[in-house]
This record gives structure tokens, C-alpha cells and sequence, in this order.
């Protein structure tokens, strides 16, 4: 067992319209892994080894960096670790050209690239200690959350060659996971389904299965209206955070209010969507500021409701130190957001 999850939860109270209750959020729980706030850590291949991390640029995620470069309350409690890419190019989630399917090298190289000595966990080891010494909470941890990437039926063959490769993957990540285990710094608590709708409903059933069996919650993140967003539960995940998909797609700013009553209706999280874009084009800024609107108006701010936060690969470190004040501004308001406090 790779690790055992926290206590159950009770979904949470999404808005009232003239008296009558309209949905109920998804709050943290056994079901989340004992997360409540969710950042995307992309660690994949990207040009210029932007998808490298040190503890520097972890720090500020771990804990709420002020104005005067000083660090304060705890921020993000959740680290989900994901790649798109490998270093061949080849891509981790389920390709559309074949030439591109990831095989087992890319496989291999994305979890030595995260749990390898040096590697991006180890960043977030040292990153937490860091961040103990400066809050003065010697039990801070950061909750971890691993990918599985999607076994291509062109590299891996048909079904049940996917699931073994499922099983091998797993296998190998417990491997190189063993030296964190006898630190108190991560607790690995969930698994995440690459795959952003439910078009592989036999692997999603059969990886959660697997997921479950080491002790883990098994996590999904569709965008809005994916194919089965709506049957999470059924197909097997414990937990699932829709996509608003607003910021990307320049909808009218009532799309947050849409994908609210969708997650409250289903009884999922909100994601919270932007990259470093907002700093500088006016478009960008505002549709993000409809999303940190929105979470108060319809009830997913704060701590309460499981969110998760996509930054492309460090937008929110960039906000917190080189966003100029339109950076800071955001940074500041999705800490807000996250933990229901103000930042300095």
C-alpha cells in the first residue's frame, strides 16, 4: 500500500434561489485524499526545462508569499503532478496521431523525471521544510497527487494489454516512491486519470479499482461537459473537478455560473483557470477575474469546496514575483479564494 487516505466528507451547500436548495458542491473528504485545494504541477518535457521545479519556486505555492517577499499562512494543500510530453515528444495523454502515442520509454522517463534523486518531488520535499522553518508549523505537509498517463491502444495493444500496462506503471511508481515513504514532509493520497473525458470507460473502471487497492482516491478533472462528466461516480472516480473551460474559450462571464450549477448538480468540485496571459492582456485578466468573482457569488470559495487550479506550468509563481501588479492582484485573490483569507 502506497498510502491510506483521511476521513469522509459531506458534500457542500451550493447556493439558494427563492428558497429551494439547487445543488451541492464536492468538499474534502476520503474522497479527495484529505485535499482541498489542487494545484496543477506540470513537470512534463518543455522547451528550456520550464517544466523542471526547485523548492524556490514551490515555496510560494506551499506557502502565501507577501509583498515583502516574507512567507505567511499555508496555501495550497494539494500538489497533483502531471506531464503532457515526453522527451521524445511523444504524448503521455491519449494521442490522436498514432505516431505520437507515448510507448513505455516515455513511460519510464516521465516517473524517473519526477521520483528520481533531484527530480521534481524531491524539489517539493525540500520546498515543505523550507516552508516548516519560515510558518513555524513543523507538521506542514503537502498532500501529493501522481498521474497516470493513458496506455495508447496503438503502443500497447488492445484492453487487457492496456491494464497491464496500468499494473506496470503502478508497479514502478511504488518502486521509486519507497524512499518518500519514510518522509513525514509528502503523503501521497491520490491518483489521477490523464484522460479528460470517458471514452475508455473499461481502463477508467480497472485503474480505479487498482488505484483503490493501495489505498489511494482516485481523481478526474473533464473539461465542461466532457463525455460522462456527469457519471463520475458511477464509471468508478472518487472524486472529479469540472472544467469551466471560460478562460480558454472567451465565453460570456454567465459560463461560470454554468459550470457551477453543473458541478453542484453532480456534486463535483471547480477548477480555476489562467496562465501568465492576465498579466499583460486585458481579455486574459478579466475572464480570470470572472472565475475569482464567481467563486464567491456561487459559493466554491474558501476552504470548504474541493477546487482545482490549471497555470499552465508556473503562472502562479511568475503572479507571486514577476507578474507586475496585475500578477500580484491575482495571486493575492486566489488566495483568497483557496483558503476564504486576505493576503498582505
Amino acid at each position: 500500500m502506497l498510502s491510506s487516505a483521511p476521513t469522509a466528507s459531506r458534500p457542500a451547500t451550493f447556493w439558494k434561489r427563492k428558497g429551494k436548495m439547487q445543488g451541492e458542491y464536492c468538499t474534502s473528504g476520503q474522497n479527495t485524499g484529505g485535499i482541498r485545494n489542487l494545484v496543477l504541477i506540470y513537470n512534463g518535457y518543455y522547451d528550456r526545462q520550464q517544466g523542471d521545479w526547485s523548492a524556490q519556486e514551490l515555496l510560494p505555492y506551499l506557502l502565501y508569499q507577501k509583498r515583502n517577499a516574507g512567507f505567511g499562512e499555508p496555501f495550497f494543500d494539494g500538489f497533483l503532478f502531471l506531464g503532457l510530453l515526453s522527451c521524445t515528444g511523444n504524448q503521455l495523454f491519449e494521442a490522436v496521431d498514432p505516431a505520437k502515442a507515448a510507448t513505455w520509454e516515455d513511460f519510464e522517463w516521465y516517473l524517473n523525471k519526477t521520483l528520481r534523486p533531484q527530480g521534481d518531488l524531491c524539489a517539493l520535499h525540500e520546498a515543505v521544510l523550507q516552508a516548516r522553518k519560515l510558518s513555524r508549523r513543523p507538521q506542514l505537509q503537502a498532500r501529493l497527487v501522481l498521474t497516470i498517463p493513458f496506455p495508447s491502444r496503438q503502443t500497447f495493444g488492445g484492453p487487457e494489454s492496456q491494464k497491464a500496462a496500468i499494473d506496470r506503471y503502478m508497479d514502478r511508481m511504488a518502486e521509486l516512491y519507497r524512499p518518500f515513504e519514510q518522509l513525514d514532509t509528502l503523503r501521497l493520497c491520490g491518483l489521477y486519470w490523464l484522460h479528460e473525458d470517458a471514452s475508455q470507460t473499461e481502463l477508467i473502471d480497472y485503474a480505479g479499482r487498482k488505484a483503490r487497492e493501495r489505498g489511494l482516491a482516485f481523481l478526474w478533472i473533464p473539461y465542461y461537459r466532457a463525455l460522462g462528466f456527469d457519471r463520475w461516480q458511477a464509471m468508478g472516480f472518487d472524486a472529479a473537478i469540472l472544467q469551466p473551460n471560460h478562460y480558454f474559450n472567451g465565453t460570456q462571464p454567465v459560463q461560470i455560473q454554468n459550470a457551477a450549477e453543473l458541478a453542484a448538480q453532480n456534486h463535483m468540485g471547480l477548477e480555476l483557470e489562467f496562465d501568465e496571459r492576465a498579466f499583460d492582456d486585458e481579455n486574459f485578466y478579466r475572464r480570470y477575474l470572472d472565475y475569482l468573482k464567481g467563486a464567491q457569488r456561487f459559493g466554491f470559495s474558501g476552504s470548504q469546496v474541493f477546487k482545482g487550479y490549471y497555470q499552465d506550468v508556473k503562472a502562479i509563481y511568475n503572479a507571486a514575483n514577476r507578474g507586475g501588479a496585475r500578477g500580484r492582484e491575482l495571486y493575492e485573490k486566489t488566495f483568497e479564494v483557496a483558503t476564504g483569507h486576505k493576503g498582505e
